[in-house]
């Protein structure tokens, strides 16, 4: 990296273990910050370490959420110019995955990604049971409930894939299901919600951290409360109404392929920033 003389090395997420090393090349560097505040389920030390050698080695920031970049200032005592806004784009490499065959339910919403407490996911498994038509919830990821989910396989609705998911396994789960949903207890932004646009699949969310800016209300998907399985039911079969799925897949596809969420958009902004630091 030295023998090539860049102006900018731009790394994203704050640097681990050997990776280190990287902080003495003296170069102007920027780091994205998936995660300005870090989730519940991360606040361990590992995480403050790597989060304090960052913030003094590193002196320009990319957060990819408006609403959250002062909340990131004031945290980490930064100053306005050093922190820059720019967003995520829809999760591509699906696009050009080829799936497997997996044992799923005809029509069914899906859980997907880390199991984790902050995800809600007992929420959403109460929302199940008050639903006026049954539909079926894959859940699929690796990681521990942090309640019992027994009582709720037990009424034979939910399809458990308690794993690690393959990209190949994960386009199949997404292309398959009718919507995805985040039922989020808190969050930043969400790759998952990335993922299932990527394939054009709507997504039911919490209205937690920087989901309002990733989905669109009424457009992308629906947002409802966190924490509350009573509001995730009427989220349910608001989203089921006739013709909405569609109409926001399609929306999904116009707004992310070619619009100002597109990834050509994104990088036309990230080379301003780079330009930017470099003067």
């Amino acid at each position: 990296l030295r023998s090539q003389k860049f102006d900018v090395i731009h790394v994203t997420s704050p640097l681990r273990y050997g990776s280190f090393l990287l902080y003495l090349l003296r170069r102007r560097m920027v780091l994205t910050m998936h995660d300005p505040l870090p989730h519940s389920s991360d606040r361990n030390r590992l995480n403050r370490l790597q989060r304090w050698m960052a913030f003094h080695c590193v002196s320009r920031f990319i957060v990819l959420s408006a609403s959250l970049r002062d909340e990131f200032i004031q945290t980490y005592h930064l100053q306005k110019k050093q922190v820059f806004v720019s967003r995520m784009g829809v999760f591509s490499h699906l696009q050009h995955t080829v799936g497997v065959p997996m044992n799923l339910p005809a029509r069914y919403m899906l859980f997907t990604g880390s199991i984790n407490p902050h995800k809600g996911i007992r929420y959403l498994c109460e929302a199940l049971s008050l639903l006026k038509e049954p539909l079926p919830l894959v859940i699929a990821g690796r990681g521990q409930f942090d309640f019992d989910i027994q009582p709720y396989l037990a009424a034979g609705n939910i399809h458990l894939i308690n794993r690690f998911v393959t990209n190949e396994e994960l386009y199949t789960l997404i292309q398959g299901s009718l919507f995805v949903c985040c039922p989020y207890k808190d969050a930043t932004q969400s790759g998952v919600v990335l993922s299932a646009f990527a394939l054009n699949k709507p997504v039911l969310a919490t209205r937690v951290g920087a989901l309002p800016e990733e989905i669109e209300e009424g457009r992308h998907g629906l947002l409802v409360e966190p924490c509350d399985a009573k509001a995730l039911a009427q989220g349910i079969e608001a989203i089921l109404q006739p013709g909405r799925l569609e109409a926001m897949s399609a929306a999904i596809q116009e707004d992310f392929s070619i619009g100002k969420r597109s990834w050509s958009h994104i990088a036309a902004e990230t080379l301003k920033i780079y330009q930017t630091v470099t003067r």
